[in-house]
């Protein structure tokens, strides 16, 4: 979606599937997971990374009131998680949406300084959240 987005196909056929697609699975209590809402009967858990990879597939195509409860549940979470690829979606959806938590410069830097401790990332996590500390706004406003 953000890809075909990027391209000024925002109308095309795929990303208007995509949209109805990630609503239908965004969780009752707001956030997404990996897949369906329900399973035996029960909700499933909604995840940082899952959520906020949706809310920027979804930023500008539905309105705000739609994820409201999304949008909350992931800016409580953006200040609890210190994994990069958490934090990295975290902070990429709230900001295409203009919602990134002020302190979202400290969070990256507790983030990275956490290899110190852990060992270091593996390219792709460093990478996602490099990206959000360079995408304020979200991934549509970087240009190459």
């Amino acid at each position: 979606m953000c890809a075909l987005r990027a391209n000024g196909l925002v109308q095309h056929s795929r990303v208007l599937d995509g949209v109805r697609l990630l609503m239908d699975r965004q969780l009752p209590h707001g956030g997404w997971n990996y897949g369906n809402t329900r399973v035996f009967g029960s909700e499933l858990h909604r995840a940082p990374e899952s959520t906020g990879a949706a809310l920027q597939a979804l930023a500008g195509l539905v309105p705000s009131a739609e994820i409201r409860k999304s949008i909350d549940y992931l800016k409580t979470e953006a200040r609890r998680v210190r994994t990069p690829i958490a934090l990295g979606w975290s902070l990429l959806g709230l900001g295409a949406w203009g919602e990134a938590p002020k302190e979202a410069p400290d969070l990256i830097l507790q983030t990275v300084e956490r290899q110190q401790r852990y060992g270091a990332y593996d390219t792709s996590s460093l990478a996602l959240v490099l990206l959000a500390s360079a995408a304020p706004n979200g991934i549509l406003e970087v240009r190459i």
